[in-house]
């Protein structure tokens, strides 16, 4: 069965069904047509198996967790259960176990902030979003958790493997501003 797995976006399309959670966003999958017919835990049961070399400890007891805790919803924020029907072209939230979960995190300096922004000195090996493999070693969760401001957001990149600072918008509504000052090589940036 294909799924389309997309991270929860941010304010763009409204508030994801579910709260960022220990740092990391929700993720969402919209329903395809081919699962027509199925079930909340049937469909989601299969999009999680697709990902079981990841994650070999998100079994259906896992699964189970995340309906029995109401942390299975659509957008609109409804809590589904393991035995709702799911509508194709929905979309469905809920958490991912982090691949990098067990792995020591190491220390990301704020070498600066205010109420508008906080900047944290990246160093190598870190991934500035999280993706893949890089979810809770990522300058996005980690800061978020230093700060305890979930609503952080970078307003620029750096490779994984490039040290240097990055800037974060504390509040997702001004991070365009930011990015355009970017876009508009007002921001000297030197490598």
């Amino acid at each position: 069965m294909r799924e389309t797995v997309v991270h929860a976006p941010g304010r763009r399309r409204g508030v994801p069904a579910l709260p960022i959670k220990d740092g990391v966003n929700p993720s969402r999958v919209r329903v395809p047509a081919e699962a027509a017919g199925l079930t909340a835990g049937q469909y989601l049961a299969a999009v999680i198996a697709g990902q079981r070399h990841r994650h070999p400890d998100d079994d259906d007891h896992a699964l189970d967790r995340r309906f029995s805790g109401g942390q299975v919803r659509t957008r609109q924020g409804r809590i589904l259960t393991p035995d709702d029907p799911v509508t194709v072209g929905e979309d469905i939230f809920f958490y991912r176990i982090p691949v990098d979960r067990d792995l020591p995190v190491c220390e990301l300096p704020i070498v600066f902030s205010d109420r508008h922004l906080t900047v944290v000195d990246k160093p190598h090996g870190l991934a500035t979003v999280p993706k893949g493999a890089h979810i809770i070693r990522s300058v996005v969760v980690q800061a978020r958790r230093a700060t305890g401001n979930m609503d952080l957001v970078p307003v620029h990149r750096l490779d994984r493997l490039t040290r240097g600072l990055v800037v974060c918008a504390n509040n997702p509504a001004e991070r365009g501003a930011y990015q355009q000052l970017f876009a508009d090589t007002k921001v000297d940036k030197t490598y």
